[in-house]
């Protein structure tokens, strides 16, 4: 009876055993061989099984590590380089992803990094510390890049394929500061698709770019809020509204952030208007008194005046219906004085305080009558008087 149960545990050990010296067999054989040597082993080990052969390929990685100062000067060094990168990935080997990570810092060469980063895809996306690593990477490229240097947008682009696997909330601010600097097509487009995969509280992150990034940036998570399937109206409008206060209350010297901001703003009150978001009112007033002093000097267009009217209107207030009041006294008054007024912006005027129907604004909308208007604005007029007396 005990030869029996020898027998039957010899036989159940085996298999691991055969396995396990049939690994040391191959390490064995990669340290004696030549660089063309070690390239053949490895390949022959993926004919036995790459999910058993991990320390095999760790032996290689460290081998090339150990040899890094060789890797321009010997082609077999780099293509062995390579090899073990792919069977690591194959092995799903997660215990080599330090020894990965190192290489890539050390290998600059794209054939490498990319093999190395489409590994990467398929170890332990739970690892805490690769994504951290990586982040710190991309983050690194993008202040290259706005200093006026150059990257290596192959690289960059499947960098940001691979956040987007991992899909970690902290990636989201520098994958999307990728999307939005035009480092190249392929760098933009990996980074918007890598936006989609990423985990989270959508909205709280892109509040959190908006309150903590860059001028460019704000208007990207702006604009990604607004195309973002996800988010709720609601959500929206209360994105758009920090983005409008953003707008309104930050100062700046610089031309091009203030067309930035500019353009931040005319994108926000595109939103609340949609949304007739009433809550905004007091910096919808900002961004119309703004607006109205850019057309004045030029810096704006009068359909961005336009939309700053129709987003009074749209706000449902008295605060909003006031300040519209004002603006047709003053315009009133130039008229009075034979200056000129603009058809378009007058009739917009005019028409949302109908809208609005407060009785605060009859005073200038009765006026209108006695002035040389237009048979357009004196008849919108007539429109608003009788829509806020029916109220």
């Amino acid at each position: 009876m005990k030869k029996i149960v020898f027998v039957l545990f010899a036989i159940s050990s085996f298999p691991l055993f055969s396995q396990e010296g049939l690994v040391e067999a191959f390490i064995d054989n990669f340290n004696k061989g030549s660089d063309e040597t070690k390239i053949e082993v490895l390949q022959d080990s993926a004919g036995y099984g790459p999910a058993t052969m991990g320390p095999l390929y760790m032996t290689a990685l460290e081998y090339v590590l150990n040899n890094s100062d060789q890797l321009d000067l010997r082609a077999r060094l780099r293509e062995l380089s390579v090899l073990a990168v792919r069977l690591t990935g194959v092995a799903s080997f997660s215990e080599a992803l330090p020894v990965i990570w190192e290489l890539f810092l050390v290998d600059t060469d794209t054939s490498v990094r990319i093999a190395i980063l489409n590994a990467l895809k398929t170890l332990d996306t739970q690892d805490p510390v690769i994504p951290g690593r990586l982040n710190t990477w991309v983050e690194t490229q993008n202040n290259i890049f706005k200093a006026g240097g150059g990257v290596n947008a192959q690289v960059l682009a499947e960098a940001l394929t691979v956040l987007g696997v991992y899909g970690r909330s902290e990636s989201f601010p520098v994958i999307l500061s990728s999307s939005v600097l035009g480092i190249h097509p392929h760098v933009t487009k990996a980074a918007k698709d890598a936006l989609l995969g990423i985990e989270g509280d959508t909205s709280q992150l892109i509040m959190n770019v908006l309150k903590t990034a860059p001028f460019e940036e704000k208007l990207v998570a702006l604009t990604t809020a607004r195309q973002r399937e996800n988010i709720s109206a609601e959500d929206l409008a209360t994105i758009a509204s920090e983005a409008l206060s953003i707008g309104v209350h930050t100062s700046t010297a610089a031309e091009r952030e203030l067309r930035q901001l500019r353009q931040l703003r005319i994108l926000a009150v595109q939103i609340l208007t949609q949304a007739r978001w009433g809550e905004a009112t007091k910096d919808m007033i900002a961004h119309f008194d703004l607006t109205i002093s850019e057309y004045d000097r030029g810096a704006a267009v009068k359909s961005t005046v336009l939309e700053a009217i129709s987003g009074l209107g749209a706000m449902g207030t008295l605060e909003a219906a006031v300040r519209l009041g004002v603006y047709l006294d003053v315009t009133n008054s130039f008229v009075e004085h034979g200056e000129h007024y603009d058809e378009q912006i007058v009739l917009a005027v005019v028409h949302n305080l109908g809208a609005l129907g407060s009785k605060e604004t009859l005073q200038p909308l009765l006026y209108v009558q006695y002035l040389d208007y237009s048979k357009s604005i004196k008849t919108e007029a007539q429109r608003a008087i009788l829509a806020i007396r029916s109220k």
